[in-house]
């Protein structure tokens, strides 16, 4: 009668295991203006933009657009910042959320806006 043997490889158990954590991220950038009211007056070109330097939150790469002149033509007499996911995660979703705030030339927080209607 034959007898066969197993080897140890052939009964090893392959276990694996993956976790997915989901924990909030949190981070900063400072876009810094200087001589924002020379720049606003000679900036003509519309709707053109100046990008911030990349920065990383949460593993991804950002960057801030900054419109002197809006970006939409109707708004010209205001500035628009925009935040732009600059590395791209290929088909995985990125979700986020943002903060805004404006300080003076004194690093003061401005808490009074005017929205016009």
């Amino acid at each position: 009668m034959a007898t066969s043997t197993l080897s140890l490889s052939a009964i090893r158990v392959m276990r694996s295991a993956y976790a997915i954590t989901c924990k909030p991220v949190n981070g900063s950038h400072v876009l810094r203006i200087d001589g924002y009211s020379q720049l606003k007056k000679n900036w003509i070109e519309y709707p053109k933009h100046i990008n911030s330097c990349d920065f990383s939150v949460g593993g991804y790469m950002w960057r801030l657009m900054y419109y002197p002149n809006c970006s939409r033509s109707k708004f010209k007499n205001h500035i628009s910042v925009l935040l732009q996911l600059a590395s791209y995660p290929g088909n995985e979703v990125v979700e986020g959320r943002s903060r805004f705030s404006l300080l003076d030339q004194f690093g003061t927080g401005i808490n009074a806006f005017h929205i016009p209607s």
